[in-house]
């Protein structure tokens, strides 16, 4: 009795399993396919940051500078305050390290009050996805334009680490004044460099 039981739970559980197999591969291609697409349509072998160029005498004294109407000095990851990173992810993205590029639950929020108020008045923005928009996107306030950010934030997580989106992002950002990026501000408010920068005068920037 307790073989013919065996059987049965054998005939009953080898279908399941294979149909659970099959809808599990189905969603593997699925996800393999929209990579491929990703990978296609939005490459992301580099993320644009235009830069500033200075003109020097033989002394290498800053004597001009040039710029697309953005200025900016990038700086490396180890050349920004500690400081200033744990700022910007507690006003902007207290999740950064957990989310794959957009917050689930920040959207929903953000649908919540759009829909009540009829307008886009939220984005539900993760740093990631500001990045996106600040270097491959506009900043109209459209849900075209809202999806693209989401693909090109998913994007830049599978290619990138934590790490250089942060870091791409804090040299990303504009501090008006045509000033974009953390150094250029801090010569611009403070005519000092970032990492010369007090704590008091770091959290002043992040404000802006």
């Amino acid at each position: 009795m307790r073989t013919f039981l065996g059987y049965v739970f054998i005939f009953m559980f080898v279908p399941l399993f294979c149909w659970m197999f099959f809808l599990s591969y189905s969603e593997w291609s699925a996800s393999l396919s929209l990579n491929r697409v990703l990978d296609k349509k939005i490459p992301m072998e580099t993320i644009p940051l235009a830069e500033t160029s200075w003109i020097k005498d033989k002394n290498g004294r800053v004597i001009a500078s040039i710029s697309n109407q953005q200025h900016r000095v990038s700086l490396d990851n180890t050349e920004i305050p500690t400081f200033l990173k744990d700022v910007f992810i507690i006003a902007e993205d207290r999740s950064f390290y957990d989310h794959s590029g957009f917050d689930a639950a920040a959207i929903s929020r953000a649908i919540m009050v759009n829909a009540s108020s009829d307008s886009i008045e939220q984005g539900g923005s993760t740093i990631t996805q500001q990045l996106a928009r600040n270097s491959f996107l506009s900043s109209e306030k459209t849900y075209n334009r809202k999806l693209a950010e989401l693909l090109h934030a998913y994007q830049l997580e599978r290619k990138y680490s934590k790490t250089e989106i942060l870091e791409h992002y804090i040299n990303a950002i504009y501090f008006h004044n045509g000033m974009y990026g953390i150094e250029a501000a801090a010569n611009f408010y403070f005519t000092n460099s970032a990492d010369k920068l007090t704590n008091a005068q770091h959290a002043f920037l992040a404000a802006i």
